[in-house]
């Protein structure tokens, strides 16, 4: 972990807590904080990550000419990233195997004949991602627009307790942002080159006790990846993790792996308490 207890005086961000200003933080720049301390070191704003801080930024700067804000528009609370464009991006082929298969679970009549983008959506800050795949087809000379969203599918066995500490929740995903402790892979999709990330999320239980030190927030555990048929690729045993939210990162380098041992299909791990 790295959230630099003994400098949290000194300065607004250090290590690599999160940068990003959310909700619960923009009360550092109401107008009376932001005139004391008009300087914020490597702070920024995230619409994906959260709208809402940005809505309040921007009304605080205009607060002047409020007019100019269309804060009554459906649009205005709404986030929409670009995440690949095959004009710049250049042809993909994982994304385009992707975007032929959702075609085929749409409609399984359908011709596909390429990708055009993908785009990330949120309708509102705590809302989750979803994906837009624009794509053409043969049947029409509109372009196609999917809009996806992810099933997490985890299994916790109560009560799920480790030293103290109690699992909350499981996440998979790819390109980990270890500061915000997010997932920049919108898609998550991942080949024998790609490093697929397992987030836990822990809370400590009050009143139990444990052998974890004080600054760590979460317990050591061991960790199986199993490919499809429950064939075991894997084991790591993770250490104990500093983390603003509880958040503990099983990471696997596929490409470090035999390759002969590796399968598609779905893919599972255990989390042993």
């Amino acid at each position: 972990g790295c959230r630099c207890e003994s400098l949290k005086k000194v300065v607004d961000w250090c290590g690599c807590s999160p940068l990003v200003f959310k909700k619960e933080h923009t009360h550092k720049f109401a107008i009376k904080n932001a005139q004391a301390k008009p300087f914020y070191i490597a702070r920024k704003f995230e619409s994906l990550i959260d709208i809402d801080a940005i809505a309040l930024a921007e009304k605080q700067a205009m607060r002047d000419r409020p007019h100019l804000l269309h804060t009554d528009d459906v649009m205005f609370n709404v986030t929409f990233v670009n995440h690949y464009k095959a004009d710049i991006d250049g042809y993909s082929l994982s994304f385009s195997m992707m975007a032929e298969s959702l075609l085929s679970m749409y409609d399984k009549d359908a011709e596909f004949v390429s990708l055009l983008r993908i785009d990330a959506v949120k309708v509102h800050s705590s809302a989750p991602h979803q994906i837009i795949f624009t794509m053409q087809i043969r049947e029409s000379d509109v372009p196609l627009q999917l809009l996806v969203q992810r099933r997490l599918v985890f299994h916790i066995v109560s009560p799920a307790i480790v030293d103290g500490f109690k699992l909350e929740s499981v996440m998979a995903g790819t390109d980990i942002d270890h500061k915000e402790e997010i997932f920049r892979g919108i898609t998550a999709y991942a080949d024998v080159t790609s490093s697929p990330v397992v987030l836990l999320r822990w809370s400590r239980v009050t009143g139990m006790a444990t052998t974890v030190n004080e600054t760590k927030t979460s317990p050591p555990i061991r960790y199986l990846w199993r490919g499809p048929k429950q064939k075991l690729v894997a084991t790591q045993k993770l250490r104990s993790y500093d983390s603003m939210y509880g958040g503990q990162f099983a990471a696997l380098q596929l490409k470090n792996l035999n390759t002969s041992n590796l399968e598609p299909g779905m893919w599972s791990v255990v989390i042993e308490t």
